[in-house]
């Protein structure tokens, strides 16, 4: 069991593709020894090459134009307080801190301009104290020196400079939880599309005059051009595709969606045209343009995922990363109580031993046929795995997003849940199910041991809330209240009931199944008290629940070491609680 444990722990993984402006290089976090690093390979074709061997993750914050300079995030043990890094290819791959490292508050973006580097701090570098909202920081690239650019009500994406290198685009949310509007800065800062106090509209840049625009503007999810001298033309949207982001480069830019299940992605030339899959992978996710092509990624379930450029004369992959495949998914319906068909993929081992639900983060995201680790090691241990896209999934239009909102919280989107797993045992697989999942999947799993009892033996919810006041008032990340708000509507001095029903806390006595508590006790997203209040209250009731905490982990098990410790002991777990 440990061989595959280890297998599946090392699984290599690919995001954060990204292309150098001339279109040379390739670049892209993938896992290394300890964690998340970053690789590149010359994109006619070459060995890919790692560029860190880092203790503590890197990821891509920007590329320069000629592809020689990088600039890197990084924080401790995955705590999310970040610090910028600069990468020099022509001094070995040498890398020079920009931003001290820090413990006291969030920087998000980190891009090349004017000489310098610019980003959103919620932190003052002048005073050394920390600000409501954000500040928009230039910081030159030689002499470390900071100026102030404006300041933002509050945090949100880091800034996307101009194709001309002279402005820069920023997508915050500066009215009603939730909502996202465009800003700009060109000296000054100022908002230049706001669709409505409520309207989710993020911008990027085509062109230096133009903006592609993502909105769910009156209540469909839509693309469309934005003209800073001009007015707003919509392009397309629900119910043709579902759009998500927009990716674009050297004059050209396409649109990906997320379509019930599965990616899909668009190239406007006056119409939309679909961008061919280079590889013989059943999905590919563009990242970013070439000057012919895009670059991006290859995937599905049956082997780890692929660095691809795609372009018409000579497509061409540029990993050699190899790896282990799990079950090709089957595309699984089925109806919810209110008669609503839900889409999630179920992946069948031989001869299953029992079902094992494993519930995707979010909950605004969702789930693809993917190579998983966490699912590649189940299956191979003989469970049968379910992968829902339950209401408030992405990639099922704005309606099936949205509904998540109408009861908060532990209502609807957990009877989903619980009818899938009525679904998949019905095909005849073994009635012993456990729930696992991460941040919102541990909340779900959390959910499922105490308002699932009679169905749900068993319970492994890894950095998950139990209680969502506690969870809206511990965070350490002040601008992730809104989403709760955006989700729950409203505080939990405004709404409490929501808070205290959907809790799983608060059904602590309907507890039948066994319980094992995972954590990383550096997340600053979903706070350790929502574990070690779990556990108290689980002891209090009468129950032995198990931990596992990991010191040098923040929202999630991502170093290979500690993700081989899980697996290992998911599996004891289970055997344990339900066979």
């Amino acid at each position: 069991m440990k061989t595959v444990a280890r297998k599946w722990a090392r699984l290599p993984e690919v995001y954060q593709v990204r292309a150098s402006g001339d279109g040379v290089w390739g670049f892209w976090t993938g896992k290394g020894d300890h964690g998340a690093d970053v690789f590149c390979a010359p994109v006619a074709g070459g060995h890919p090459e790692q560029l860190t061997f880092g203790v503590d993750h890197h990821e891509i914050r920007d590329v320069s134009g000629d592809g020689m300079q990088l600039i890197l995030g990084q924080s401790r043990n995955g705590s999310e307080h970040d610090h910028l890094l600069l990468l020099d290819r022509r001094l070995g791959n040498k890398l020079r801190l920009l931003t001290p490292k820090q413990e006291s508050h969030f920087l998000y973006g980190g891009a090349f301009f004017d000489g310098g580097v610019v980003f959103l701090a919620d932190h003052d570098y002048a005073t050394g104290h920390g600000v409501s909202g954000a500040i928009l920081w230039w910081q030159d690239l030689e002499t470390g020196a900071r100026r102030e650019l404006g300041r933002l009500p509050r945090l949100g994406a880091g800034p996307e400079v101009s194709p001309d290198g002279k402005r820069l685009l920023l997508n915050v949310s500066t009215r009603a939880a939730g909502s996202g509007q465009v800003w700009l800065w060109d000296g000054a800062l100022r908002e230049v599309l706001c669709l409505g106090e409520r309207e989710n509209t993020r911008g990027t840049w085509i062109d230096d005059d133009q903006i592609a625009v993502v909105s769910d503007h009156q209540g469909r999810d839509r693309v469309g051009v934005l003209s800073l001298e001009g007015g707003l033309e919509w392009l397309g949207g629900e119910p043709d595709f579902c759009p998500h982001e927009v990716i674009a480069g050297h004059g050209r830019w396409a649109v990906v969606s997320h379509d019930h299940g599965q990616v899909r992605a668009h190239e406007w030339r006056g119409a939309w045209e679909p961008i061919a899959n280079p590889s013989s992978r059943r999905s590919f996710l563009p990242w970013a343009a070439l000057p012919d092509g895009w670059l991006g990624e290859a995937y599905d379930a049956d082997a780890p995922h692929e660095v691809w450029a795609a372009q018409p004369e000579k497509p061409r992959r540029l990993d050699v990363f190899k790896g282990p495949g799990t079950p090709t998914p089957r595309d699984f319906r089925w109806k919810a109580p209110d008669g609503a068909e839900v889409q999630g993929w179920l992946y069948l081992p031989e001869a299953p031993r029992g079902l094992v639900v494993k519930v995707h983060g979010g909950p605004t995201w969702h789930s693809e046929d993917w190579c998983h680790p966490w699912i590649g090691f189940l299956t191979e241990m003989g469970w049968a795995v379910l992968d829902p896209n339950y209401r408030g999934s992405t990639g099922f239009g704005r309606d099936w997003r949205e509904a998540i909102k109408l009861q908060g919280w532990g209502a609807e989107e957990q009877a989903d849940i619980r009818a899938g797993i009525e679904a998949a045992l019905a095909l005849g697989i073994p009635p012993k199910v456990a729930v696992a999942g991460v941040s919102y999947g541990g909340f779900s799993s959390f959910y499922a041991i105490t308002r699932m009892a009679d169905l749900v033996g068993a319970a492994i919810p890894v950095c998950g809330m139990w209680e969502l006041a506690l969870d809206y008032q511990a965070t350490g990340q002040d601008h992730l209240r809104d989403y709760s708000i955006e989700m729950m509507g409203g505080t939990p001095e405004e709404v409490p009931e929501r808070y205290l029903n959907g809790s799983p806390a608060s059904f602590v006595d309907q507890v039948k199944g066994q319980v094992l508590v995972v954590q990383g006790l550096c997340d600053t997203n979903v706070s350790p008290e929502n574990a070690h209040a779990a556990l108290r209250d689980l002891r209090a009731a009468g129950h032995k629940p198990e931990e596992l905490f990991f010191k040098d982990e923040g929202h999630g098990i991502t170093r290979p070491a500690n993700l081989e410790t899980f697996f290992l002991r998911a599996q004891a777990f289970l055997e344990k609680s339900l066979c």
